[in-house]
C-alpha cells in the first residue's frame, strides 16, 4: 500500500490510513482490454448518482468498491516499477464485473475518474450511496529494511523475496465492527480457499507494522485507525491482494489465473454475507444501467 522512498514504505501507505479522520474473462491492464459491459460499472462522478429517477424498485445488495491511491498517490511501486494504483484499478474492474453476473447485487465504484480523493471522502460517497458492504482494494509493499535494489531497464527499483501473499484489515472502530470483522473473516477464508496464502509481515513488532494479527491462518488483521475504514457506516474490510515488491508474486498478480482466483474470492465472501444481510431498495433500475456504478 506504500512506494518506496526516504522513509518507511509501510509506514506512509497504512499511516495514510492512520488518524487522518478530518480530512468468458476481459482484462485491462495486464491481459485484454475492458469489455463495454465492465465498462458501465464505473462512475463518472465523485457523488453518487441522482437515485430519484422514477424506475422500478428492487430489493438490491449494494457494495461499494474503493479502487484504493490514486494516479498521484500511486501508491506501492512493484518490483518491475508498476505502481499500485494501476493493479487496484484493473482488479476492481475485474471484481465488479463478476459481481454484476450475481443475482441481487449492485456495485458502486469509487473514483474511476481517477480524482485527487481524500480517505474520508471515498467513505462518505459509500455511505451516501447508502451501500451495504464496503471494500477497499489494495495491492501490499514491505518495511524498507526488506527492500533491495534492483535495476529494470535502466531504472532503480525495490524488491524482496521475503513476504508474500494477501491481507485482509478491518477497523474496530466501524459503526458496524461486529459485522466488519465477520466480512474480514469471510474474505480471509474465501482466499485461502482458493489456494492463496497469508502473509503476516504486518504483525512483526518493527515502526511501521507491529498490526494486530488476529486470525493469523486467514491473514485477518485488526487496524482501529484506517480512516476509510472507520468512517464508513456499513460492514467494511481493506484488502491487499498480494505483495508487489516480490518478483514472483508481482507476476502471478498479473497472471488471468491467478487474478480470477482473487475475483473468485472476493465475490464469494460478499456474496456469503450478502445471503443472510438486508437489502437497500434500489430505485434506480437494472444492474446493467450505465449511468449507474454497476
Amino acid at each position: 500500500m506504500g512506494f518506496k522512498g526516504s522513509w518507511n514504505a509501510t509506514t506512509f501507505c497504512l499511516g495514510l490510513f492512520f488518524i487522518m479522520s478530518a480530512s468468458g474473462c476481459s482484462y485491462g491492464l495486464f491481459g485484454r482490454k475492458p469489455s463495454a459491459a465492465q465498462s458501465d460499472f464505473f462512475t463518472t462522478n465523485r457523488e453518487p448518482p441522482d437515485e430519484t429517477r422514477a424506475r422500478q424498485s428492487q430489493h438490491v445488495f449494494r457494495v461499494a468498491l474503493d479502487i484504493g491511491h490514486t494516479p498521484k498517490v500511486p501508491g506501492a511501486i512493484g518490483a518491475d516499477g508498476t505502481v499500485e494504483y494501476d493493479f487496484n484499478k484493473n482488479m476492481v474492474s475485474l471484481i465488479a464485473a463478476d459481481l454484476k453476473q450475481r443475482p441481487g447485487l449492485s456495485v458502486v465504484v469509487i473514483n474511476r475518474e481517477a480524482e485527487e480523493m481524500g480517505l474520508a471522502e471515498r467513505s462518505a460517497i459509500a455511505n451516501k450511496a447508502g451501500a451495504d458492504l464496503f471494500l477497499s482494494v489494495h495491492h501490499d509493499s514491505a518495511n524498507d529494511k526488506y527492500l533491495v535494489p534492483r535495476e529494470v531497464n535502466g531504472r532503480t527499483f525495490y524488491q524482496t523475496d521475503k513476504f508474500h501473499g494477501y491481507s485482509v484489515f478491518f477497523s474496530g472502530k466501524n459503526a458496524q465492527q461486529s459485522a466488519s470483522l465477520k466480512f474480514a473473516r469471510a474474505l480471509g477464508a474465501a482466499m485461502k480457499d482458493q489456494g492463496l496464502t497469508p502473509t503476516r509481515h504486518h504483525a512483526e513488532k518493527i515502526q511501521g507494522e507491529n498490526r494486530d494479527l488476529i486470525i493469523p491462518k486467514l491473514g485477518v488483521y485488526r487496524f482501529d485507525d484506517l480512516v476509510v475504514l472507520k468512517q464508513a457506516q456499513m460492514p467494511a474490510a481493506l484488502l491487499e491482494c498480494g505483495v508487489i515488491v516480490n518478483p514472483r508474486e508481482e507476476a502471478e498478480l498479473k497472471q488471468h489465473e491467478h487474478q480470477a482466483k482473487i475475483v473468485a474470492a472476493v465475490s464469494n465472501a460478499v456474496s456469503a454475507i450478502a445471503e443472510f444481510a438486508p437489502r437497500t431498495v434500489e430505485t434506480n433500475g437494472s444492474d446493467n444501467s450505465s449511468n449507474h456504478d454497476r
